[in-house]
């Protein structure tokens, strides 16, 4: 345990995952909540299209995604930083579909309608009426984003190069060497 602290750089990357599973749980949440509640109960042209693109966005897997993710964070020049890991998992297809079902479930479209005719604006409807309402939702959602950042091992090292930068998947991961193999050192960062 103590060469894992000394040597290594644990201590690091235990920050480096922290700061980006809570950043972009919280982001995600935020957004996936405002897009699902604005496809289940605004009016607005194309919303079925969407919707169907959304529900056609669940099909396609992760790793299919990597190359095409990896060129686009090269040309906006993202590659390196953590914004490059959390960007591309803000806006989750599962997240947003998700919070439309929750949308539809647990918030009545009587209740909206009684607070626009209050006068409230779009954004105090869902900020006031909506995400209360969602709580659970809300609450499950960043708990399963959290662990999944937290957990994701493939974006993190396409994305970042600098071992300083590295999470803790990744960092456990980069202490097996090429000829030999700390077992014990291995061991304690996974226990930890």
């Amino acid at each position: 345990f103590r060469n894992l602290f000394a040597k290594t750089g644990f201590a690091r990357a235990l920050l480096a995952s922290s700061l980006l599973a809570s950043v972009t749980a919280t982001l995600a949440t935020l957004i996936c909540a405002a897009a699902g509640y604005a496809l289940a109960r605004l009016h607005f042209r194309g919303k079925q299209a969407v919707t169907w693109l959304v529900l056609g966005c669940l099909i396609v897997p992760g790793p299919l995604l990597l190359s095409p993710g990896f060129a686009i964070l090269y040309h906006l020049s993202l590659l390196d930083t953590f914004l490059g890991v959390i960007l591309p998992a803000i806006g989750p297809a599962f997240g947003v579909y998700l919070f439309r079902q929750a949308t539809v479930s647990s918030v009545p479209p009587e209740l909206l309608e009684a607070a626009r005719m209050d006068g409230c604006s779009e954004f105090r409807i869902f900020w006031r009426v909506a995400l209360p309402l969602l709580q659970p939702m809300i609450a499950a959602f960043m708990l399963i984003t959290f662990l999944g950042v937290w957990n994701n091992f493939i974006n993190p090292q396409v994305v970042l190069q600098s071992a300083d930068k590295f999470p803790l998947a990744v960092m456990i991961a980069q202490l097996k060497d090429v000829y030999s193999q700390d077992y014990g050192l291995m061991m304690a960062g996974t226990m930890l």
